[in-house]
Formats: C-alpha cells, sequence, structure tokens
C-alpha cells in the first residue's frame, strides 16, 4: 500500500460560508435561563452512544467534554451527566426522561451520529434545552437554538476531494483523469452524507468515480471483490471500526489491495481501529478531526484522568470546542455571549477555531489530512489553501 509523503496535504479553505453576525435573519431566541445569581452546578447532559458501534467515539467525545467541565473553576460549576444514546429512539427517549426528572440539564451535548442528531435536537427544542453538537457531520444538522461545534460533510468532501486531485497524482504519477476512484460508505446518516459530498466534489473537480456502493461488515469480501473487478486504484471510505477492520482482513484474504486508502471520518482516527483493522492498514491517509497531539497539557491531563492515553483526536476536539462555549453559558444572556465568540483557527487547544455563522454552524473546525504510521496517527503538516 502507498504511504503518501508527509509533504502532500491538503486542508482546503472552510471560510467560504457567510459569516453574517449571528442572529441576522433569525428570530433572536432567548436561552432558557441557565445561570442564576444563587446557582451552585449547571448540569449538562452527554448523549452519546457509549454502546454499540460507535462506542470509542462516544466515550472519547464524552471525556473531552468532561475534562472541560472539571478545570472550568468559579461558579455555577459543571457536572456532566453521561447517558448512553446508542440509537435515535434510545437518544429521544433518553432525553425527554432526564429532561422531566430531578437532573433537568441546562444544556445537552452530543452525539457522534448524525441519526441520532437529527432525532434529538428537534426534541431539545421542543423541551427548551439548547443543544451542542460535538461531531456528528451531516449537512442538514441545526436549529434554532442548536450549535453545530465540529466540521461538516461537506467540508470532508472538499478535503478529500483535494487531497485525490493535487496530491495523489503526484505520489501514483498518474494523471487526475487517469484515477479510478471508488467510493464505499458503511451505510448510515454520516458515511452517506461524507461519501455523498466526496462523491460531488470529485465531479466537480473532473474525477470520475469508478463505482460507488455501500457495504455492511459482512459483506466486506464481496465489496473487494467488486472493488478490484472495478479496477480501483484510490478507494475512499467511510465506516465505524468493525467496518474497517473487516475491510482490511477482506484485502488479506481477497491479496489484493487498491494502491491507496483514504478514510474519510467515521472510525478512520481511532487508535482501537488501526489495531482491529490488522496488517496492510499502515499508509492509510485519513481526513477527520485533529489527531491527538502527542505532549501537550490536554494530552497529560487525560492520562491522569482515566489512566491511558487518548483513543482519539475526538476526545481533544470536544475538549477543545466545549470550553469557550461552557464559558458563554455563564454568562447572563448565553445567546449573545455564544455570538461574540470570535477565537481564530489555532486557538483551540487541537487547532481550531470558533465561530458562528448565522446558521449556528462553527467556521473554524475543518477536517485536516492525517496519515497512519506504525500505529500512530499523524497530521500531514503542510496545507494548501
Amino acid at each position: 500500500m502507498l504511504r503518501a509523503g508527509g509533504k502532500d496535504a491538503a486542508i482546503l479553505p472552510t471560510h467560504s460560508l457567510p459569516r453574517r453576525r449571528l442572529g441576522l435573519g433569525l428570530p433572536l431566541l432567548a436561552l432558557p435561563r441557565l445561570v442564576r445569581a444563587q446557582a451552585a452546578e449547571l448540569r449538562l447532559l452527554a448523549l452519546l452512544p457509549l454502546t454499540g458501534a460507535l462506542a470509542v467515539l462516544g466515550d472519547e467525545t464524552c471525556r473531552g467534554l468532561e475534562l472541560a467541565a472539571e478545570e472550568r473553576e468559579g461558579t455555577p460549576r459543571f457536572r456532566v451527566l453521561r447517558h448512553d444514546a446508542p440509537d435515535a429512539a434510545a437518544g429521544v427517549a433518553e432525553l425527554r426522561r432526564i429532561a422531566a426528572g430531578p437532573d433537568r440539564p441546562a444544556a445537552v451535548f452530543g452525539s457522534v451520529s448524525s441519526a441520532i442528531a437529527m432525532a434529538v435536537i428537534p426534541a431539545a427544542e421542543a423541551l427548551g434545552l439548547p443543544f451542542f453538537e460535538l461531531g456528528a457531520v451531516a449537512d442538514g444538522i441545526g436549529g434554532r437554538t442548536a450549535w453545530r461545534l465540529g466540521p461538516q460533510a461537506q467540508q470532508y468532501g472538499a478535503v478529500a476531494a483535494g487531497v485525490l486531485t493535487r496530491q495523489v497524482p503526484v505520489l501514483l504519477s498518474l494523471p487526475v483523469e487517469a484515477l479510478r476512484v471508488a467510493i464505499l460508505g458503511g451505510g448510515g446518516a454520516s458515511a452517506d452524507a461524507i461519501c455523498d459530498a466526496a462523491e460531488a466534489a470529485l465531479i466537480a473537480a473532473g474525477v470520475a468515480v469508478a463505482v460507488r456502493f455501500a457495504a455492511p461488515a459482512t459483506e466486506m469480501g464481496h465489496a473487494v471483490q467488486r472493488l478490484r473487478s472495478a479496477g480501483a486504484e484510490l478507494v475512499l471510505h467511510s465506516g465505524n471500526e468493525t467496518d474497517i477492520a473487516a475491510l482490511f482482513r477482506a484485502f488479506r484474504e481477497e491479496s489484493w489491495y487498491p494502491r491507496l486508502v483514504l478514510g474519510a471520518g467515521g472510525g478512520h482516527a481511532v487508535l482501537d481501529t488501526a489495531r482491529a483493522a490488522g496488517a496492510g492498514h499502515d499508509g492509510t491517509l485519513v481526513v477527520d478531526v485533529p489527531p491527538v497531539p502527542p505532549a501537550a497539557p490536554f494530552t497529560d491531563a487525560y492520562r491522569r484522568r482515566y489512566g491511558a492515553p487518548p483513543r482519539s483526536g475526538h476526545s481533544v476536539a470536544a475538549y477543545s470546542l466545549a470550553r469557550p462555549v461552557l464559558d458563554a453559558l455563564r454568562a447572563a444572556d448565553p445567546r449573545s455571549a455564544l455570538a461574540m465568540v470570535d477565537l481564530p483557527e489555532g486557538t483551540l487547544a487541537n487547532g481550531w477555531g470558533l465561530r458562528f455563522d448565522a446558521r449556528l454552524q462553527n467556521l473554524r473546525a475543518p477536517p485536516v489530512l492525517s496519515r497512519w504510521e506504525n500505529g500512530a496517527l499523524t497530521a500531514v503538516a503542510s496545507a494548501i489553501r
């Protein structure tokens, strides 16, 4: 499997979205009264998949939120309520149960899964609870009191297309028009959204997609046979840890590999995934959240709290994004405080920034290109803007 050179990265611009002041063109809705002078505690509901196929991503995201909440000293203090939402129906039911009880939260954080987010956000708004999405990527996620903190699927597609059209032709010594690209999804709203965005961006760049289909882990052997028959040199894949392990196992069993695998979102940035994928995984490129800084205050704090190093960059992403949001939640007018947040890229612990557009989408959390090598995920340093 081809191992890309470190200097050939693509991190495409994310600032083409409108930069209007928050609230222009939208009804200026007041958040519920989150802070009272006498309040000693603000409860934060972490509604994430803590069991099932997305458990590692959900747990890493929750840990990042917990670390952000624990380090925010002062009054009121924050308390994170961990609750499992393995699917959309369970997420809505759990949200309603908690909101009706004595631990009604001041705000809700989710979701990793786009399907969960799209079900839970309307339920949260109906309950008068502000919602903050840390990781789900589908472009339709949002609402009147729902802020998306992380990247969107269209950004994944743009970065993936930039990698495949600018760097890969140089690496493979092939012109763009000769590339045979296959897109393989794992199913689910997030994977579908990323694959849709990547396909649209590739077509716009003049790259034909030889084949695109979805395959569950149980059918990955047949999927690899289809990829081989299509002559795919490049496979863009989005899926969870189980899908990825099955894909690389099928490569070994079929004694065939594409020249390059580009993993987009899903479980591709998770250490457990690389271990499960096994032989042949080194050299895989990944478009996702920035990887964990190897030596940083966050990494040290994570080790002290959880007794092991972070398993993916999703923990430091959640930590980075949550910190300014928690500060805003303590304000007398949280919505206005969120509108005033203006942190350039490079400000937050993982290299992101924070600035919301009129649709309450963060403009400054671009996915980045990384590479697995010797069981470690490292960002490819240079960028094309």
